[in-house]
């Protein structure tokens, strides 16, 4: 299936945990086009304590460079800038100045504990920057899959929840796998992403998508994929890349 939007990877080469160089960023942005993704974010951590806040400019002259090498190799994919914001209290603060001004923020809020007043801060981002959150793979955070009334209250407030593929295919763990089709059958996530971190990690995307179709249906797996996230694509100023 075809014309795929990718609202989070790790693709940006040499910022933080995910592409080494340059090189390793095109193969993954191949793979991710193999399987049907044509708009692709590149979404690079930002937390203040190991890779000390990646810097606006950054993002957007990464991704200015690495769409230029992949249109030079033939790619046709289209790259859009974004950062994965580590929740904190002074999250609010930090949004306004993200890349592109989009009218969607991804925010981690962390894979061992829910934040005390979770929903709190998530509105004063909210209100900060008029934007809407995405928020990353909580099928990751075990404590907050056993809160079923707060993801309802955070659905309600107009939170998206974000689930990762490969959560679907296992590469997490068995309880991930078990927590994020729970979500899925009861309709909880808004969108899907990859959270691509290195080309070995694509046959596991491969297998999230082919376990998303089944599971979801085609339609389903067009709303998660390409409805919803092309609107997120959309919503970037105008003269970003």
């Amino acid at each position: 299936m075809d014309g795929l939007v990718d609202l989070h990877t790790h693709s940006l080469p040499g910022v933080d945990d995910g592409s080494e160089n340059l090189e390793e960023s095109i193969q993954m942005l191949a793979g991710l086009r193999e399987r049907g993704f044509t708009r692709i974010f590149l979404t690079p951590h930002h937390r203040l304590d190991t890779w000390k806040g990646i810097a606006t400019e950054v993002v957007l002259s990464g991704v200015k460079t690495l769409q230029a090498a992949a249109s030079q190799r033939g790619l046709d994919v289209r790259l859009y800038p974004g950062v994965e914001y580590d929740l904190d209290e002074n999250l609010d603060s930090r949004v306004p100045d993200r890349p592109g001004k989009g009218g969607y923020v991804l925010v981690d809020m962390g894979f061992w504990d829910v934040p005390e007043d979770l929903e709190g801060l998530l509105a004063r981002v909210r209100e900060a920057a008029d934007v809407k959150i995405l928020l990353a793979h909580p099928e990751r955070n075990r404590r907050l899959c056993q809160k079923q009334d707060l993801i309802d209250s955070l659905i309600r407030s107009g939170v998206l929840l974000t689930g990762n593929l490969g959560s679907l295919a296992g590469y997490y763990g068995k309880q991930i796998r078990k927590d994020s089709r729970r979500l899925l059958k009861e309709g909880k996530y808004w969108a899907m992403a990859s959270d691509l971190h290195s080309p070995e990690m694509l046959p596991w995307i491969g297998s999230g998508l082919d376990d998303l179709e089944k599971l979801a249906g085609r339609q389903k797996f067009r709303e998660l994929l390409c409805d919803h996230p092309v609107e997120v694509a959309e919503s970037i100023s105008e003269g970003n890349p």
